[in-house]
């Protein structure tokens, strides 16, 4: 019995298999991302347009999400699952034989599509996660993921060292099918809730709006990845240009945030008090990654750039925790709604971010750096005093809100 629940950490099989899913799935990503901006300068496209291109992916992944839901409903969750993820794993091969720029935009419309499957995952979770979804969100969502970001990167820069910003597109593909092979596992089709009753009359992201609590933990979340996307996403091409380091060492620093999410990670799965405030573990974590973001001011100092990634992995825990709060204020028939929403919010905040950063990079590099970690000091404040109140599977919950 204890080798049957060792491989999926007491979370049950449905969130086991999720959480090993997640970690090929985010290691399809963190095999490429580290070197993505860099792959389009290689590619012929300069910074302005760089920014461009990643608000264009945003823009395909909200299009491709707003209908996640319904589908989800109509032809089955698990089926719209194996479905987004093999059209992504389509567009990942694109991306590795890309000959100039303009070949990225399809294989982005194709990586775009795979979104389909956070909110899809993330509802499950929820689903089966019990009363301690803090420990469900931290293991699936930050230290599954975590590992990920860790180890691919790691693979990532040896292969780039010996065969060019090419090859871990190959390592991502790999990945991307094992996560397909795992999720076709999966048994449930929709959440065990919602097994044996019928669809609510009116059921729309309106009705799933209408606790203000809701509305209240998704502005936070868009507020909190749009804010730190702006000193995120061209941290490779400052430290390229600015501290002169090479694409394969910067591809291993990257692997650092993955420490820095783990730890956080571990973290929360150990101390019961995230479970009754996870804004206020959220707040714990935009301050570190604020912290982290004045340090790469220093970017010709290893040492000190070492710490600054290691800090940067706040960003992946503070969506777990928003994840586990939207969990605690979701009635769950609304769940499949609002972690969709919630994954649009994500697209929205990291679409604008770039846009914006690559504004701020031309008048000074570091600038997206130093907006980022000011914009961060009222956030963070509004976050460690943020209390919420927990809804059960009510149709209408009580109007009250983060206070």
């Amino acid at each position: 019995m204890d080798e049957a629940r060792r491989w999926h950490f007491g979370l049950g099989r449905e969130n086991g298999l999720a959480f090993w899913g997640m970690v090929f799935l985010e290691g399809s990503f963190a095999a490429y991302m580290p070197i993505w901006t860099l792959f389009m300068e290689e590619l012929g496209a300069p910074i302005t347009l760089i920014g461009l291109l990643l608000g264009f992916g945003g823009v395909i992944r909200f299009f491709v999400l707003l209908p996640t839901a319904s589908l989800a409903k109509r032809i089955g969750a698990k089926r719209l699952l194996i479905i987004s993820r093999t059209v992504a794993l389509v567009g990942i091969s694109t991306a590795a034989f890309a000959q100039s720029w303009p070949w990225l935009i399809p294989a982005m419309i194709g990586i775009a599509a795979g979104s389909m499957a956070f909110p899809i995952v993330l509802s499950n979770v929820a689903a089966n996660a019990g009363k301690d979804r803090v420990r469900a969100f931290a293991m699936v969502v930050t230290i599954g993921p975590s590992v990920a970001f860790l180890i691919a990167p790691l693979i990532s820069s040896g292969l780039i060292a010996m065969f060019g910003l090419r090859s871990p597109f190959v390592v991502s593909a790999l990945f991307s099918l094992i996560s397909i092979l795992i999720f076709t596992r999966i048994k449930s089709d929709h959440n065990p809730v919602e097994e044996g009753r019928e669809a609510v009359a009116g059921e729309s992201y309106r009705t799933a709006l209408a606790v203000p609590q809701v509305r209240s933990v998704l502005l936070l979340k868009f507020l909190t990845i749009f804010i730190l996307g702006l000193g995120a996403q061209l941290i490779p091409n400052y430290l390229r240009q600015v501290g002169g380091h090479s694409d394969d060492l910067i591809a291993l620093l990257a692997s650092l945030s993955a420490v820095g999410s783990m730890g956080f990670g571990f973290l929360l799965v150990r101390n019961k008090r995230f479970a009754s405030s996870p804004m206020r573990g959220a707040g714990i974590a935009v301050a570190g990654v604020s912290i982290g973001y004045l340090l790469f001011l220093q970017p010709t100092v290893l040492p000190i750039i070492v710490v600054g990634f290691i800090l940067r992995g706040g960003l992946f825990s503070s969506i777990a925790l928003f994840s586990a709060a939207l969990g605690d204020v979701t009635p769950d028939r609304n769940h499949h709604h609002i972690f969709t929403l919630s994954e649009i919010l994500i697209v929205v905040g990291f679409t604008l971010a770039p846009i914006v950063a690559g504004l701020l990079f031309t008048i000074w590099p570091a600038l997206p750096l130093v907006v980022a970690a000011g914009l961060s000091v009222p956030l963070i404040g509004y976050l460690l005093q943020a209390k919420l109140t927990p809804q059960g599977d009510s149709d209408v919950a009580p109007a009250t809100s983060i206070s």
